[in-house]
């Protein structure tokens, strides 16, 4: 599975291979879990507050899903 503006390598962490956060959101669930410090529970959360409210305006907008504050959204944001 592709996402425009990501490009896959086998044998690279899934992390390292997403250019920027914004694509990470546009991202499938099992795909944004395998992202260091997102498990499944909070993967299933970003892809329903975008269900529900549509694609992030802005990457900042991620820390109004539960479970990402600050100090969370600063590590995705080093990714």
């Amino acid at each position: 599975m592709g996402i425009e503006g990501v490009g896959f390598v086998t044998g690279r962490s899934l992390a390292a291979q997403f250019r920027t956060l914004d694509a990470l959101l546009a991202a499938a669930p099992e795909q944004i879990a395998e992202t260091p410090g997102v498990g499944p529970k909070l993967a299933a959360r970003i892809v329903e507050h975008r269900q529900k409210s549509g694609a992030f305006r802005s990457t900042q907008e991620l820390m109004s899903v539960k479970g990402i504050g600050e100090k969370n959204f600063a590590k995705l944001e080093a990714l």
